[in-house]
Parts: structure tokens; sequence; C-alpha cells
């Protein structure tokens, strides 16, 4: 919703700078993150209306099992540690026979392939709460991290349930792609901050300047860009227009 909001923030004001232009009136502008967020929700209800498809339900939220398309395994299973820490869990999916056949030989469980609960797709579907309890014993008091190696070593999808410090500080394709970055506010000192995703070879974006203040920008843009002098700039803060 924080991304919809904005653009119908944006839609809203565009709207009522053209109704200034063509009416020479001002508007106030009331706008609801939850309703931006809910005009989405249609094509959603109407598929669990007219499909049934019970995944997209709100009176049947999948958790952490696959929504679409719908896999088994595929879920957070405990292991080493405090339930309470993020990373005492793993994350495991099998999209596929081989990849299923793969957590079989890793967890060293040759009775799970040829079990009839177990033995197809559709049948880890209609086992998974099942099948999730066997995993977990398996995983229970297991290195979080260890397994996901061995399982990532062995084409299984898996990694860890990473909290946000772990990201930062630790998370190796983070640190590999230089994502997190130091920047300095004027009133927070030194901080960490994230940094830009795209990596182009012959113009490296880089995020050279830290969030502005509020009304940091006002001189520029009322000045520079929109052609406002002094006194009307002046006027515009004493009406309350400026933060």
């Amino acid at each position: 919703m924080d991304h919809t909001a904005g653009y119908s923030a944006v839609i809203a004001t565009l709207t009522a700078l053209r109704h200034r232009q063509v009416t020479g009136e001002g508007q106030q502008i009331d706008l609801s993150q939850v309703e931006a967020g809910a005009v989405l929700c249609g094509p959603a209800i109407l598929e669990k209306t007219v499909s049934d498809h019970s995944y997209r339900s709100p009176h049947n939220p999948p958790g952490n099992h696959a929504a679409w398309p719908k896999v088994a395994p595929h879920n957070a299973y405990l292991c080493d540690g405090d339930p309470i820490d993020t990373e005492s869990w793993l994350m495991i999916t099998c999209e596929n026979h081989d990849q299923w056949a793969a957590l079989c030989a890793t967890a060293g469980r040759d009775d799970w392939p040829v079990d009839p609960r177990f033995a197809t797709m559709p049948a880890r579907l209609r086992n998974q709460d099942i099948l999730d309890e066997l995993i977990t014993k398996w995983t229970l008091g297991q290195s979080a991290v260890v397994l996901m190696e061995r399982l990532q070593a062995a084409g299984v999808p898996a990694g860890v349930v990473q909290n946000l410090p772990s990201i930062v500080y630790n998370d190796p394709q983070i640190k590999s792609r230089g994502f997190i970055t130091t920047n300095h506010h004027e009133l927070l000192g030194e901080h960490l901050t994230d940094g830009t995703p795209a990596k182009l070879s012959r113009t490296p974006a880089q995020r050279r300047t830290p969030g502005p203040r509020l009304g940091a920008d006002n001189e520029s843009i009322l000045g520079d860009l929109l052609g406002y002098d002094e006194q009307a700039r002046m006027q515009l803060l004493v009406d309350g227009a400026l933060g």
C-alpha cells in the first residue's frame, strides 16, 4: 500500500492542478492509504467468487505453504535455537520430483519417496501437514546454516529466515553487491543505508546524499525549478504552505 498510496497521491495532485488551471480554484486532497490499497483487491475477490480458489481467500490464509503454484513441502522449519529467534528457522521448498528426491537423500529418509502419502506432488499436498511434522523432526536441533548449505549443494531450494541485522551485516549476497552503504546525515550522523539495486557498467548508480530534512529542497524547487521570487517564497512560508 505504500507505493499505491504514493501513486494515488500523485494522480490526485495532478487532477487538482488541472482543476486549478481550468477554474482558478484550489482543492484539499484527503487520501487514505488503506483505501488506496483496497481498490486493488477487486480481481482477487472476483477470482475467489468465480473460481473458488481458496488460496486467494483471506479466510483461508496459506501460511508458509505455497499459494500459487501449489508445491509441497514448502514451509519454514525449526532448527536449533530459540523459536523466537528468526534465524532458528529454515525455509525449504521442493518444486519438482528431483528436488524432493534430493531432500529425502539429504535427510537420509529412503522411506519418504516410497510412502504413498508423499510419492507424488498431489499426494504431498494432501498430506503436507504430516510431511511438515516429519521434516521438522529431522531439522530440529541442527544448525539452520549448515542444513541450508547442504540442501543448496544438493539442489534443494533452502534459505535461513534472516532478521534485519543478519541481512545487513552477514548476508554474503548483500555484501558482494555492496548494497549497504554508509552516509552522513546532518541529524543522524554516520549511518548505514540501503544502496541501489541496479548495477550499471558505464554509469554506476550510487546513493550519494542522505534523505533530506522536511523542506530542505524548498528553495531550489520553488526558486530554481518553479521560478518563485524571494518575496513569493516568503509569503508561502508566512501563509503556512511550506514545512
